[in-house]
């Protein structure tokens, strides 16, 4: 996992430190860098997998995150860093995209 900006020490990550989502092979499954370089003006977070274990975390947050979007909860917030309704939803729609094209390549 890659986070990238300003990171807010109560990120909580044990959603993606669950053994379940990685091979039992792995030595050390979950590896985290951050890099809070202050010339970032966005923070992101990427991560890389090269299989489907973090597919259904991944679109438990996705609910969560559409269920708060779609209650317009700290929508205001955003809006009040230049984000926008139409800018979280592309977001959010993008991140269901991923969730679906790895899913398509496990059922070929």
């Amino acid at each position: 996992m890659i986070m990238r900006g300003e990171i807010n020490e109560n990120i909580d990550l044990h959603l993606f430190k669950n053994h379940v989502l990685y091979n039992n092979k792995s030595l050390n499954p979950l590896e985290i860098y951050i890099d809070q370089n202050k010339q970032f003006t966005n923070n992101s977070i990427s991560m890389i997998s090269n299989c489907l274990t973090p597919i259904p975390t991944l679109t438990h947050i996705l609910e969560k995150a559409k269920l708060l979007y779609s209650t317009n909860a700290y929508i205001y917030q955003y809006n009040n860093y230049g984000v926008t309704h139409d800018q979280i939803y592309n977001s959010l729609m993008y991140v269901e995209q991923i969730i679906n094209s790895y899913e398509s390549l496990s059922s070929e």
